[in-house]
């Protein structure tokens, strides 16, 4: 998932090698994702990991 998180990251246009995150705030994103996907099964794991991490740049 961490891999997913990257990716949306780049879509945003950050760079490769450096997310805008520390270690904590990626546990607690990986955290809301899981919870989402156990809430959400009906909801694309992509949609979701999207959604977490525009809710964490937008916040």
């Amino acid at each position: 998932m961490e891999k997913l998180v990257r990716k949306c990251f780049l879509q945003y246009s950050h760079e490769r090698e450096a997310l805008p995150l520390t270690e904590k705030q990626l546990e607690t994103m990986l955290a809301k994702i899981e919870k989402a996907r156990e809430e959400t099964p009906d909801v694309s794991l992509n949609d979701i990991v999207n959604d977490v991490v525009y809710d964490f740049l937008t916040d």
